[in-house]
């Protein structure tokens, strides 16, 4: 993997390689910003990276989505270690496919885990996306109209119909700049 601070065994970088399409530098970047926030002395005993602190991260502040990754792979807690970290990363890496990130936001969206999304999921959503472009009640409607043309319930095949892959993409990649 080269030089640096690793949270990770061979194998487990190996694996979360495979997982994520990141590249080895990619994923060395990521453990090294990582080893930046994090406030602890030893990398086995990590005390993790709030939420905030991501969100402040300059690639990541001003993503519309990357605070709702971040409340996904923060958790309760609140804090995201060194896997979560590299998910985050990762799933705003243009190694992922615009099609891979459209599925990825339905299943964050869905945080009720029914495989659909209603109104206060896609009311998030369009929020996110249209605020403050938008007064909330004309989100709303746009919200409203959504559903009504697919008959209240979006599951993720008709989330891909409504949402432009590639303008996910767009709203879905951060690039990290590499250091030397």
């Amino acid at each position: 993997m080269g030089q640096g601070v690793s949270y990770f065994t061979k194998d487990e970088q190996n694996e979360i390689l495979e997982q994520t399409k990141l590249s080895p530098r990619y994923l060395q970047e990521v453990q090294k910003r990582y080893s930046q926030y994090d406030t602890s002395k030893s990398k086995d005993e990590t005390s993790g990276v709030t939420i905030e602190q991501v969100l402040l991260i300059p690639e990541v502040n001003q993503h519309k989505l990357a605070p709702i990754f971040a409340e996904k792979y923060g958790g309760r807690s609140g804090i995201l270690y060194p896997k979560e970290f590299v998910n985050f990363f990762a799933a705003f890496s243009s190694a992922r496919t615009p099609s891979e990130k459209v599925e990825l936001l339905f299943e964050i969206l869905d945080v009720r885990k029914l495989g659909y999304l209603q109104g206060i999921e896609m009311y998030r959503y369009y929020h996110i996306l249209l605020s403050p472009s938008l007064s909330d009640s004309q989100i709303e409607n746009v919200a409203k109209k959504a559903l009504n043309l697919t008959g209240g319930k979006i599951d993720l095949d008709k989330f891909k119909q409504i949402v432009q892959p590639w303008e996910v993409a767009e709203k879905m990649t951060i690039v990290l700049q590499l250091t030397d």
